[in-house]
């Protein structure tokens, strides 16, 4: 089973996002990527894997992505680059096979 990393999960694309894949990509498995766990609805947190953290530090994405296949990115709205490049620096150190 494949398993793709839900990044800012709580943002209103991202539930949108999570809303298709559960609708039409069920056998997928969802690690969502939160700083809140007050902020998840409560049936997500039930059926997906929850993973506090925090997008502004590296050690946060490295352990984040373990186990990941692939990764939707949520985070930063209208300032997404120093967020992305954690992200970046993070799939590159800890050479994370990802599936495009």
């Amino acid at each position: 089973m494949n398993t793709v990393l839900v990044i800012g999960a709580t943002s209103p694309t991202a539930q949108a996002f999570i809303k298709l894949m559960e609708r039409d990509y069920p056998e997928m498995t969802l690690k969502l990527f939160i700083r809140n766990r007050k902020k998840v609805p409560a049936y997500q947190k039930r059926e997906h894997v929850i993973f506090l953290g925090d997008a502004a530090k590296y050690t946060d994405y490295v352990a984040a992505l373990e186990g990941v296949d692939y990764i939707y990115d949520s985070v930063g709205g209208l300032s997404t680059g120093p967020y992305v490049k954690l992200l970046l620096r993070a799939i590159k150190e800890t050479q994370q096979q990802l599936n495009e």
